[in-house]
């Protein structure tokens, strides 16, 4: 349960091939959270998660168009597919130190999260659309 001393962040939750994993969810993380901190509390959050190791785990935030939680979850889909995450000017990869709160977040924006290439999905189960 949240509390005054939480801010509430929304994550989609997606696999190294740019498959989502998850339906966009929230989490609730302190006021003086980490970036880590986030990653900690979405693998709480996700069972399936259980043998990723936390540093296997990337956040990141899009640029443009950012990504909400009113989208539908099919142009969510495709918009995911379509990143270029390697292009700053598309998505930039949050350092585990900043803090969360300092992001500037607009209210209902979504992060990325992703395993990344050393993660270990085992037999996760994708999305089908």
């Amino acid at each position: 349960m949240a509390n005054i001393a939480n801010i509430v962040v929304w994550c989609l939750l997606i696999d190294r091939g740019k498959k989502c994993m998850a339906l966009p969810f929230r989490v609730w993380v302190p006021l003086d959270a980490i970036v880590n901190d986030l990653k900690k509390e979405v693998k709480k959050d996700n069972s399936d998660l259980n043998e990723v190791a936390i540093r296997n785990l990337v956040v990141w935030r899009c640029k443009e168009p950012k990504l909400f939680i009113w989208e539908k979850e099919e142009w969510l889909v495709e918009h995911i597919k379509g990143i270029n995450f390697k292009n700053k000017a598309a998505a930039v990869e949050l350092p585990v130190t900043v803090q969360v709160a300092s992001l500037g977040l607009q209210p209902e924006e979504v992060l990325v999260v992703q395993l990344s290439s050393a993660g270990s999905v085992g037999e996760l189960q994708q999305i089908r659309y």
